[in-house]
């Protein structure tokens, strides 16, 4: 298998493997996670605080899926922060070890790693 191949099957093991709910920027990330995630909860013009207040009601743990550049970064910073203080506890090995295997296959946005993978 070539090097492309193997980081898109190790991509799609971790999102296989993804059980809790899982936090995305909009409709595109969500429409790209459905296939592998059961539980997933988009911002969708939510502020950050009505979305914590919204995920801390209903979850007890999440993974938080925004895009792997710098925006999407400090976004998933913040709510990170938020999301602890009302109590949620947050996977950030499952968002590290996908953001890595993304950079490393050129994708930096939740919305084009699902279409790398149905692209295998």
């Amino acid at each position: 298998m070539k090097t492309r191949e193997l980081l898109k099957e190790k991509i799609r093991e971790i999102i296989k493997g993804i059980e809790s709910p899982v936090i995305v920027e909009g409709k595109h990330d969500e429409r790209a996670l459905a296939p592998y995630c059961s539980v997933i909860v988009k911002m969708g013009g939510r502020s950050l605080y009505g979305l914590a207040a919204y995920v801390s009601e209903r979850y007890g743990e999440v993974i938080i899926l925004t895009d792997f550049d710098k925006e999407g970064d400090s976004l998933a910073g913040k709510l990170n922060l938020l999301l602890v203080s009302l109590g949620v506890r947050i996977d950030t090995k499952t968002r590290a070890r996908l953001k890595q295997q993304a950079i490393r296959l050129g994708v930096s946005q939740i919305e084009a790693l699902g279409k790398a993978l149905r692209d295998l």
